[in-house]
């Protein structure tokens, strides 16, 4: 995860400054320097990742047991559940959602002359 992290950061900054650059534009502002930048984890993707990770079996914990169940039938309905044991899982999310807010400094656009 680390190096998907590593791949996708630049790109997600490159990202931010050409969407700066164009709303800048069209509000009359030049987009300057970086003032700030927050990373974050993303809850529309869910809470995995370094930031607030929350797995299945705990705060960062993908891995667990988890316990195995036959259903119990009475005239073909179900009215209960017997445990017959467990077994040793790992539930790993297959995305992982984050955010990056980047705040940039404005002036005021010069008038073209």
């Amino acid at each position: 995860m680390r190096k998907a992290e590593a791949d996708v950061l630049p790109l997600a900054v490159a990202s931010a400054r050409a969407r700066a650059v164009r709303i800048g534009q069209a509000a009359g502002l030049n987009v300057g320097a970086v003032v700030a930048v927050v990373d974050g984890f993303s809850p529309y993707f869910g809470s995995f990742g370094p930031f607030g990770s929350s797995g299945t079996f705990g705060p960062g914990k993908f891995c667990g047991t988890v316990g195995r169940f036959r259903f119990v039938r009475r005239d073909g309905r179900i009215v209960g559940r017997k445990r017959i044991g467990s077994r040793r899982t790992c539930r790993i999310p297959a995305r992982v959602g984050s955010t990056l807010s980047v705040t940039y400094a404005t002036s005021p656009a010069q008038p073209a002359a």
